[in-house]
């Protein structure tokens, strides 16, 4: 299957004289991301399950790897945390909030995921960003 799949995508390329592209890759060039970053104190980013893979070629990889670049603190807010602090701190994550951390349960953190991502946001607005002084990760799982 993988195989039909790799000569169709390169039948589609040559007809339509097309490229593949990572999605990542094209959303920091249009919007000019890295320029953009670079007036950025802070950058925050969110996934829905933040875990391995997220490291590997999904946004969270993109903003990372220039944000690590430009040595920007990174927020990660996340519905659950699958990540240990050593791989978040080798990953260059500054901070990692979960919405699970604040839920009943996994259908709670779902179905009012909003809700408690308002409520996160807040107590970073009470706490006054003070998480930015935090330099050991801790694993909200």
């Amino acid at each position: 299957m993988g195989e039909l799949l790799k000569e169709l995508q390169e039948g589609v390329v040559g007809m339509l004289n097309a490229r593949i592209e990572s999605g990542i890759d094209w959303i920091i060039n249009v919007t000019n991301f890295e320029e953009q970053l670079k007036m950025a104190d802070v950058v925050i980013t969110g996934e829905g399950r933040l875990d391995h893979q997220s490291l590997a070629g999904k946004v969270v990889s993109g903003v990372l790897k220039l944000a690590t670049q430009q040595k920007k603190k990174i927020m990660i807010f996340a519905g659950t945390n699958e990540l240990g602090a050593s791989q978040l701190k080798q990953a260059g994550i500054s901070k990692v909030l979960t919405t699970k951390s604040l839920a009943l349960n996994q259908e709670d953190s779902i179905n009012n995921a909003g809700q408690y991502l308002t409520r996160i946001i807040r107590e970073i607005i009470i706490r006054k960003t003070k998480w930015l002084t935090i330099n050991v990760i801790d694993s909200v799982e």
